[in-house]
């Protein structure tokens, strides 16, 4: 019996086939490269503690060092995290506004805040500086999935 496959193939036409399909390959690489922005990596990060803690002030200088090299950042504060968002002028609160100002003024910085969390502490989206988004828990989940990386800044 015959191998009918061996008399089928033949190389200058599987060369032929090859050397379009490459060509047609790198012309679709580069008009697409034209028409789709490149998506920016985005890393998230779940503050949890007080302001006064080293895990908060470590999160807000990795924030800041992301931003600084050209990635997004996500961050969602929970807990008493939220304290460090209150505006100056309120409460004796520690405030980290300033620093999140520095933050929030790139486009690529996306800050959350838990309502329930902020209840509980008796503060409001008023209380809150500007730029801080309230947002439930359930925001945890698709933040991670949305992320490339995700660091959770817990005690």
């Amino acid at each position: 019996m015959k191998d009918d496959r061996r008399e089928r193939y033949n190389p200058i036409t599987a060369e032929a086939l090859r050397q379009a399909f490459e060509k047609r390959r790198r012309q679709s690489t580069v008009s697409e490269r034209a028409e789709i922005p490149t998506q920016v990596k985005r890393l998230g990060i779940i503050l949890y503690s007080s302001p006064t803690t080293s895990q908060f002030k470590f999160g807000l200088s990795i924030a800041r060092s992301a931003l600084a090299k050209g990635y997004g950042v996500h961050l969602f504060a929970w807990g008493d995290s939220v304290y460090g968002l209150v505006k100056s002028g309120i409460g004796d609160y520690f405030h980290a506004s300033n620093e999140f100002k520095e933050l929030l003024n790139s486009n690529e910085f996306i800050l959350d805040v838990c309502t329930s969390c902020c209840k509980q502490r008796g503060l409001s989206s008023d209380n809150l500086i500007s730029g801080a988004h309230l947002s439930g828990t359930h925001k945890i989940p698709e933040m991670v999935k949305n992320c490339h990386k995700t660091l959770a800044m817990i005690p």
